[in-house]
């Protein structure tokens, strides 16, 4: 679990989200983020067992107008700096564990049966 602010790419979303959170995300692209999962008004991020379920409406249409804010040179230069700084490094480590468990299918399904685990007995999973 990642909530401190130095840990992880959590951590750097609880810092900057009153700039530029989920629901003002929510807002611009006119479509909510999740269609399913642990999360409300506020990100649940405690959770062992549920995951959010992103809603592919609200992902097509960021992807949208990101490419088009990504061809703003200005936007671009001015945006480098903070990608180099607080996220770089630690979004690099997402895609590697992506392409881990895209070439070892076997983790995944170690880590989707410990879930499992989980939900057949949450009280393995509270936290106190």
């Amino acid at each position: 679990m990642s909530w401190v602010p130095e840990s992880g790419i959590r951590g750097r979303y609880a810092q900057f989200k009153t700039k530029l959170g989920r629901q003002m995300l929510e807002k611009i692209v006119g479509h909510k983020a999740f269609i399913k999962g642990p999360h409300g008004d506020t990100l649940n991020l405690n959770s062992l067992t549920e995951f959010g379920h992103y809603n592919p409406e609200f992902l097509n249409k960021l992807n949208t107008q990101l490419k088009t804010l990504y061809t703003n040179k200005t936007f671009v230069e001015k945006f480098q700096d903070f990608y180099d700084r607080e996220l770089q490094d630690y979004l690099r480590v997402h895609y590697q564990a992506h392409n881990f468990i895209k070439y070892n299918p076997e983790y995944k399904t170690d880590y989707l049966n410990h879930i499992e685990h989980y939900k057949k007995n949450p009280e393995l999973g509270e936290q106190g």
